[in-house]
């Protein structure tokens, strides 16, 4: 018996000492990542990971010290792998999410934070990321949905609150947008940020003496702010003084030059003035930098219409409709755009999917 317990002992003495070799490797270099040598901690974590391929944990830290050196690639596939070895740990998914938002991958961010949010729903940083996703691909009710579950219809934290305010007025939501502002205005919070969402707010209500009110104030707080050109040309816009409007874009861009809603507002305005090829090319800007902005190709798609190209304006209130089904002018759009393309029995199925969601809000 004696002889038996010693030859297990024997046996599992390798083991302890690959597991014990292992862990003192991680705790070096958890101890280099929080001091900040996050190149002696990477090597560490290899070293780790080396003696003991299953240490789940070395690869999510290894995937942290890796963001930390802006190497986000490299840090996705050691989440992944401790992903691998451990599905269910929701900060894991959470990590990998954040490496995907710094590497603009929003939809496969917002596919990570779905499945992390699941076991950390009071994670405030995760659901911060998960509505900075759902913006960055102008899904603004989705956020707003997201902000109101996760912190109410007014955030105690006013920078979220900005983000909400944000996502109401690209909704077109102008007065629950105003009433959050006001709220946090009268709070005794007076900033740029503020002044400016109010005058877009309600510069969107048609409210314009209210608008420049506002934004003149956001000029005083920082004249330096950013947006507040863009404020501007949006009032313009607004009021048809074309000339002033694609000043204040102008200088807009050259602060932010891939500033899409800029180039929109500044294509519309050569628009207006029936400049069409200049129109054309900022709008083109737009889509290869937002594809998911549908008011860039419906218009590109009117130019074409304008134009006689009836197959490309189709083309474009196609996709219009593929990012955004819910505007039923556009089914009408394409519904003539096919008339004109001789092929009456499609373009009336379409324009019975327009007629559908008009009337009934039925979805098309």
């Amino acid at each position: 018996m004696r002889i038996l317990v010693k030859a297990v002992a024997i046996l599992w003495a390798p083991a302890l000492v690959y597991a014990a070799d292992a862990n003192s490797l991680l705790q070096q270099a958890d101890a280099d990542r929080r001091a900040g040598r996050y190149g002696a901690a990477i090597d560490g974590y290899h070293l780790a990971l080396k003696t003991d391929p299953q240490l789940v944990e070395a690869y999510n830290n290894l995937g942290i010290a890796l963001a930390k050196l802006g190497r986000f690639r490299d840090a996705v596939q050691a989440y992944r792998e401790a992903l691998r070895l451990d599905p269910d740990r929701p900060e894991f998914q959470r990590n990998l999410g954040i490496c995907y938002v710094q590497l603009s991958e929003y939809e496969e961010a917002i596919a990570a934070f779905g499945k992390a949010k699941k076991g950390l729903p009071q994670d405030t940083q995760l659901r911060r990321f998960l509505v900075s996703s759902y913006l960055a691909l102008a899904r603004n009710r989705m956020a707003i949905e997201e902000i109101e579950s996760a912190f109410g219809s007014k955030p105690a934290d006013p920078e979220v609150g900005r983000l909400l305010a944000g996502a109401y007025i690209q909704e077109q939501q102008f007065e629950p947008a105003v009433e959050l502002l006001r709220h946090y205005r009268t709070s005794g919070t007076r900033s740029a940020w503020i002044g400016l969402m109010l005058g877009q707010a309600y510069s969107g209500m048609e409210e314009l003496r209210d608008a420049e009110k506002y934004l003149v104030e956001a000029r005083e707080i920082d004249p330096g702010y950013p947006d507040l050109h863009f404020g501007f040309g949006l009032l313009y816009w607004r009021q048809r003084e074309l000339t002033k409007a694609k000043a204040e874009l102008t200088l807009e861009l050259q602060r932010a030059p891939e500033h899409y809603r800029a180039m929109y507002y500044l294509a519309d305005c050569y628009f207006l003035e029936n400049e069409l090829g200049e129109a054309r090319k900022w709008l083109e800007k737009v889509v290869s930098l937002k594809p998911a902005f549908d008011a860039a190709q419906i218009e590109l798609g009117v130019i074409e219409q304008r134009q006689g190209n009836w197959s490309q304006a189709a083309e474009h209130f196609e996709q219009a409709i593929a990012r955004n089904p819910g505007r039923d002018e556009v089914y009408f759009m394409l519904g003539r755009a096919y008339e004109n393309l001789g092929q009456a029995q499609k373009a009336q199925e379409i324009f019975a999917r327009g007629r559908a969601l008009k009337n009934g809000g039925a979805k098309p």
